[in-house]
């Protein structure tokens, strides 16, 4: 279940929104989402996270009349949550490196954070 976020470019995605959400365009944006969400489909069973990315994927197209920042509200949050699951996982048994559960709990901080600074 952690090679997903291994193969996902973790680190660039941090790094981007490290920069600020004006630093990548909506095109960019796009790609990554759906760069996310193949990851997420081929390699964990997150109904959760694939949701959140569809809605974020929707409201950025301009699709839906949902608030983007509520989109990256909502993944923020379930990040995390993913996070703490693989954190769960790790005392059970399975093995989860902790550096690894580190930056996605880094990257559902900054998805946080990337909402906020929408509203």
């Amino acid at each position: 279940m952690a090679d997903i976020m291994q193969t996902a470019d973790l680190d660039n995605t941090i790094s981007i929104l490290q920069q600020g959400l004006n630093s990548i365009s909506s095109e960019d944006a796009l790609k990554l989402v759906e760069s996310w969400k193949q990851q997420i489909r081929a390699n964990i069973s997150s109904t959760t996270l694939d949701e959140d990315l569809e809605r974020l994927k929707l409201a950025l197209m301009g699709v839906t009349d949902a608030s983007i920042a509520a989109a990256i509200a909502d993944l923020g949050q379930d990040t995390i949550q993913f996070a703490d699951s693989l954190a769960s996982e790790s005392a059970d048994g399975e093995v989860a490196d902790g550096e690894l559960i580190e930056k996605v709990r880094q990257l559902g901080a900054l998805l946080s954070q990337a909402a906020n600074s929408l509203e």
